[in-house]
């Protein structure tokens, strides 16, 4: 989930696949989720994802989850069918939530905290 090295080892990247069959049961919203909660157990301080623009439900889940543009890659995508396609790259930036909770457990000692 994080570069072992580098500028971005703060970053977790999340990637979800469906298979189509199985798509509209909420299984890509509970992925998502899922994947969210265990890049903040394991520290992450920014999530990204990439999204293809007509992928409207991947946006949904993902913005519904805290993510928010940060960059579009004009024509960068080539579908199976030879169409171009945007790519959007959604960011969540979870070091302001990292702030609040040192600050929640500031005056807790060390030895007390679980």
């Amino acid at each position: 989930m994080f570069a072992a090295h580098g500028w971005s080892v703060h970053v977790a990247e999340l990637r979800v696949a469906v298979a189509r069959i199985v798509r509209r049961h909420g299984l890509g919203s509970a992925l998502a989720g899922l994947l969210v909660e265990m890049a903040i157990d394991e520290g992450a301080d920014k999530l990204v994802v990439q999204v293809v623009e007509h992928q409207v439900a991947a946006l949904q889940v993902f913005r519904k989850l805290g993510f928010q543009p940060e960059a579009l890659l004009r024509r960068h995508v080539k579908d199976v069918s030879g169409t171009r396609r945007d790519l959007l790259v959604l960011a969540n930036d979870l070091s302001h939530a990292w702030i609040a909770m040192e600050a929640l457990t500031a005056d807790i000692p060390p030895e007390a905290r679980l």
